[in-house]
């Protein structure tokens, strides 16, 4: 029913340790705040057209598994935020989302450490006339370490396919990267990879 709605389809904050949040199809934000051990895996996320949110939220936590989801048409398809530790985020899909496929960021309020982006697929993040602001793996806003950003298939990003700002031993390798930038930014504009 279109009159029904709610501003989160799921959200479990300080609900750690070890929440687990699978096979659910929503078509709303999925949020998870201060709980360590957490997995959320097997879930569709899918908006209805027209509206934009992030995807799958995490903040705060540690010893995080996020895999085997679908995620599509968010503004952010995967955001974690903010003193993230030992996080996998591994085979999810993310396709058509407005700005960031998949994103680690404000890393400068509380470190980001130990963050496993592996064997996902994103694609068709471009929409908008700022295209070349469009990221496909987003390392945002510093402080972020021993990380690694591999076996990922990134398509048709209207800017970088992957990001990285201010991080430290961050290992980028063996990803396919197949883009095309319809508004590119001046040379040496950003870091591009």
């Amino acid at each position: 029913d279109k009159d029904i709605s709610a501003a989160i389809g799921i959200e479990a904050w300080s609900s750690g340790p070890f929440v687990k949040i699978y096979n659910n199809t929503i078509n709303r934000w999925l949020s998870v705040y201060l709980a360590p051990g957490s997995e959320v895996y097997n879930n569709r996320v899918e908006f209805i057209e027209g509206e934009r949110y992030i995807g799958i939220e995490i903040a705060d936590s540690k010893d995080l598994k996020i895999y085997n989801n679908f995620v599509k048409g968010a503004s952010i398809g995967i955001s974690v935020d903010t003193g993230i530790e030992d996080t996998v985020f591994e085979n999810n899909i993310v396709l058509n989302s407005s700005m960031f496929g998949i994103q680690v960021a404000n890393c400068h309020l509380k470190s980001c450490r130990n963050i496993s982006v592996r064997n996902n697929v994103v694609d068709d993040v471009s929409s908008g006339n700022d295209g070349a602001l469009k990221r496909g793996i987003f390392f945002n806003h510093g402080n972020i370490s021993n990380s690694i950003i591999e076996s990922n298939i990134i398509k048709n990003t209207g800017g970088s396919a992957i990001y990285l700002y201010k991080t430290d031993n961050t290992i980028v390798k063996n990803n396919f990267i197949y883009c095309y930038n319809k508004y590119p930014s001046p040379p040496g504009a950003e870091n591009d990879i």
